[in-house]
């Protein structure tokens, strides 16, 4: 990644955004690990840290967190590693916040609203340092070892004593992000976070923590398209490695999109044109659908006035602003416009 000097230690990178109440993730490294996402986590515009969104994390109720399966790029070993995530917490209600866990190797977290942590269950330490946090407020933390030493730090400024760790942290479970569990015991994370990254075989410089964000910038491209559809979704993937960057929902014309990532793109725009109709379904006005047959039938409807579908397809129109009939309900559905695939454009460098 172009500017970033840590790019190639980088063992995990997540940005966090997305579309609105999305639960699609992905790892911006060049290993491009699949992230799962479990629980009602999801992305959210209703806080913005650093991206367009963030990750929404409604704590024990849903079990909401997210996993990553082992790998050797996620063995620190004995070596120097960082680690850095943006945190916006919303409640403390509980003992235990958790941020990120790999088995017995170690747990990120807050015990409190007065302390940070890094615990580690195999070597039975619990390197712990004072800080006063509040909810509804943004934090950048970050811990890293460099040649035996951790030391955390927030917000760019060094808290508390350094800590002594030669431990060798090559442990094989999967790691978590925003949840604790183990043997029965569960903590979770409540609140948003962003921006989280894992660097391995050396330490970034956290005192830029707050200014430079991972030497990332937001850059603009421009998209130009015109489609039939009055809405779709932009996704938009690295180019090379395939990794998702961020979705975000359009109307057709030219924009300039704002994206925090310097590699070429690929940019997918997916029109909004419902879902295959379906018999004996319940239908609200504005659905969108399309036929069960659209090579035959390439066109896509709004539902006009609510109700039931037949059992039969309808005899579906094909000019737009003719309605037809749906079962019993008369006028049902109006026709919009010709089905349109999928828009593919690449590469687009960010500039």
């Amino acid at each position: 990644m172009a500017n970033d000097i840590y790019y190639a230690n980088t063992s995990l990178l997540i940005h966090g955004n997305g579309l609105d109440n999305e639960a699609i993730f992905s790892d911006s490294s060049s290993h491009n690990f699949a992230i799962t996402a479990h629980g009602n986590i999801k992305t959210s515009k209703d806080i913005t840290l650093i991206s367009t969104s963030s990750i929404k994390a409604t704590g024990a109720t849903t079990r909401d967190y997210l996993s990553v399966g082992n790998a050797t790029d996620l063995q620190f070993g004995t070596g120097d590693f960082s680690i850095e995530i943006q945190i916006y917490p919303t409640n403390f209600s509980q003992d235990t916040f958790a941020l990120l866990h790999k088995g017995n190797d170690f747990l990120l977290y807050l015990p409190d609203s007065s302390h940070i942590n890094l615990f580690s269950p195999r070597y039975s330490f619990n390197f712990s340092v004072s800080f006063s946090f509040s909810v509804n407020t943004k934090y950048q933390i970050g811990v890293k070892r460099v040649s035996g030493v951790l030391s955390f730090w927030i917000n760019g400024t060094k808290i508390g004593a350094d800590f002594s760790s030669t431990h060798n942290f090559d442990g094989t479970s999967q790691l978590l992000i925003a949840a604790y569990i183990d043997s029965g015991y569960e903590r979770f994370f409540i609140g948003y976070l962003s921006e989280i990254r894992i660097i391995k075989g050396m330490a970034a410089d956290l005192s830029a923590i707050q200014s430079v964000p991972f030497n990332s910038k937001a850059l603009d491209i421009v998209l130009s398209e015109s489609i039939a559809p009055t809405q779709f979704i932009l996704r938009l993937y690295e180019l090379i490695t395939g990794a998702y960057v961020q979705s975000q929902t359009l109307t057709a014309g030219s924009y300039t999109v704002s994206v925090l990532n310097n590699n070429a793109l690929m940019a997918v725009m997916m029109p909004v044109q419902g879902d295959v109709w379906k018999k004996s379904t319940a239908y609200a006005v504005n659905d969108l659908v399309f036929p069960t047959d659209p090579a035959t039938t390439p066109y896509y409807y709004k539902r006009i006035n609510a109700g039931t579908s037949g059992t039969t397809e309808p005899t579906w129109v094909t000019t737009t602003g003719q309605q037809c009939n749906d079962g019993a309900v008369n006028n049902a559905w109006e026709c919009v416009a010709r089905l349109t695939q999928p828009i593919t454009q690449s590469p687009l460098i960010p500039v």
